[in-house]
């Protein structure tokens, strides 16, 4: 072993990388290996130097790269404080002008770029919708003296939260003297108190309307006297008249109400003075309210001689009610809607009286005593009817003759939920009205073929509706296109789809493309042809992939995207 280990030893050196295994012999060539390893690490310690130098230039170019890129920067914002700048020429009377002109969600942004476009779109504001929240009154000061040139203001609070009190209203009346139209909804908190003090200041109010609020009679009462230019009133679910005292009638105040709206009231009788009080009414709107209204209306229309637009809706109505309308000689516009008592005769009544009617809608809900005579009876004194809705009602094609014989004018029809209503009378339709616009027609008995018989007649035609005729497909509307040959929207919807596939393009073969999709919305886009067969859609259900329906179900949202787009040209 001493041999051995006398003729060569083993030395290892460790480096900040690598591991050298040196065998250096310890007698033979002693000088020669002792030399030869300085030189190694020369060699060593000279690459590390390198190393070090270039690590330092690749940190300096770094430095210099970063200075560079913060005077861009630096340019780039000053070039950006130069550009702001300029806005500062436009006159804040121009920019509030722009302002005005914004979409409510563009003004929202609009007022955070900064604080100058902060107070002007304050100052350029002239609606607000606000959330009545009890949380939003310590708020509430600041959101008023920051709009103040406000003139229509929405207030709505649900029923089951607790919204704001009269504390509001007086600071909404101190500083909005320029309020035009006020709405309440769900603010079970305002009082009369709060109305009162609100009537004192806010004498510019013109309309104003309430629904689901705590205060009654004796606020509604402070606001008629006071508010002198008030023209249009709306009351829905007020608490407050159901809790107050049969003597606490509403007043007629100014008598300056052209417009009245009662809805869903127990004790709407109470309005029975100021109806009669207020000569100048044009608008009247009773819906859904408790009680007899025959004889009321016997008392109230003796003086409305003024009264252009009536709408009666679930109201306990006879033919003794319609009598009593029929005074009414310069009613424009009448809407019976589910009053079951009314028959033939309380509509030929209204024949009588009423001969410039021009608008003219009827809902024989539940009751089936609304038919031909009545209508015939319209059809031979009402010459001037321009719009008439037929809902729930027996009509055939004579008294569809007599209407189209003599009302030239008619523009617009609706025939909805007709049993009675197919083939023979859309073709009458067809024949008759020379002038008919617009067509609408809703789960009734027609087929194709009386909606391919639409194409021989009707030259005015611009806009047709199918709504649930589950007869009629887009076999159909597509024979009507050709026969047309105009530019006509029409519409078709089935029970069997619940959407609007306006778009959709032709299934053959089972097989739909993105590229037919968008072709198809395009064409429907121009306003041509918008039409949609639930059968063809079934039957591409049927026997396809489950790629084909993911396709199928992806042209369907595009299509129904795009129709309603086109439901509104």
């Amino acid at each position: 072993m001493g041999q051995a280990g006398s003729s060569i030893a083993c030395t290892y050196i460790e480096e900040s990388e690598h591991d050298y295994l040196l065998q250096i012999p310890s007698r033979h060539h002693g000088q020669f290996e002792q030399a030869k390893f300085g030189k190694f690490l020369l060699q060593q310690q000279e690459h590390q130097l390198l190393q070090q130098q270039q690590l330092q230039q690749h940190r300096h170019r770094a430095v210099d790269l970063l200075e560079l890129e913060s005077q861009d920067g630096e340019e780039e914002e000053e070039e950006w404080v130069e550009q702001e700048d300029l806005t500062l020429l436009v006159p804040d009377e121009c920019l509030e002008w722009i302002l005005h002109k914004l979409s409510p969600g563009d003004r929202t942004q609009s007022s955070l770029v900064c604080r100058r476009w902060h107070r002007l779109e304050g100052r350029s504001r002239t609606q607000l919708s606000l959330a009545a929240h009890a949380d939003v009154m310590p708020f509430l000061p600041r959101i008023c003296s920051r709009f103040v040139q406000l003139t229509k203001i929405t207030l709505k609070c649900d029923r089951r939260d607790p919204s704001i009190n009269d504390r509001a209203l007086v600071l909404i009346s101190k500083h909005c003297k320029g309020l035009v139209k006020l709405k309440l909804k769900g603010c079970k908190d305002v009082t009369d108190e709060g109305i009162d003090h609100f009537s004192r200041v806010a004498r510019s109010l013109k309309k104003f309307s309430c629904g689901s609020c705590g205060f009654g009679p004796l606020g509604l009462n402070c606001l008629l006297q006071r508010c002198a230019d008030l023209e249009s009133l709306a009351v829905k679910r007020l608490r407050g008249i159901s809790q107050a005292f049969p003597e606490l009638l509403i007043s007629p105040g100014c008598g300056r109400i052209r417009k009245l709206c009662l809805k869903e009231l127990r004790n709407a009788r109470l309005f029975g003075p100021l109806i009669i009080g207020s000569p100048n009414l044009q608008v009247l709107r009773l819906s859904k309210n408790l009680g007899h209204w025959d004889k009321l209306l016997e008392a109230i229309t003796e003086h409305l001689p003024h009264l252009l637009e009536l709408h009666v809706e679930r109201l306990q109505l006879s033919d003794r009610g319609l009598q009593a309308v029929a005074q009414c000689k310069s009613l424009e516009a009448l809407y019976v809607v589910k009053a079951s008592e009314c028959t033939n005769f309380g509509l030929s009544a209204v024949a009588f009286g009423c001969r410039h009617l021009k608008r003219l809608r009827l809902d024989g809900w539940r009751s089936g005593r609304i038919g031909d005579e009545g209508l015939i009876s319209i059809a031979k004194r009402c010459r001037e009817l321009q719009e008439l809705v037929l809902i729930r009602l027996s009509i055939s094609v004579g008294s569809l003759t007599i209407i189209g014989s003599n009302c030239a004018s008619l523009e617009r029809l609706a025939v909805c939920n007709c049993e009675s209503f197919g083939d023979a009378e859309l073709c009458c339709i067809a024949t008759r009205f020379r002038a008919l616009r617009k067509l609408c027609i809703r789960s009734c008995s027609i087929t194709n073929l009386g909606v391919e018989g639409l194409g021989n007649g009707c030259p005015a035609l611009t806009r047709l509706k199918v709504r649930n005729c589950n007869q009629v497909t887009s076999e159909g509307i597509g024979n009507l296109r050709v026969r047309l040959m105009r530019p006509v929207w029409i519409s078709l919807l089935n029970d069997v789809m619940s959407v609007p596939l306006g778009v959709l393009p032709a299934v053959a073969e089972g097989e739909i493309t993105a590229h037919n999709a968008a072709a198809s919305a395009n064409h429907s886009a121009q306003g041509v042809v918008n039409h949609s067969g639930s059968n063809r859609i079934h039957r591409a259900f049927q026997g396809s992939s489950q790629m084909m329906k993911s396709k199928l179900n992806w042209a369907t949202g595009n299509a129904a995207a795009v129709s309603c787009y086109c439901a509104k040209p």
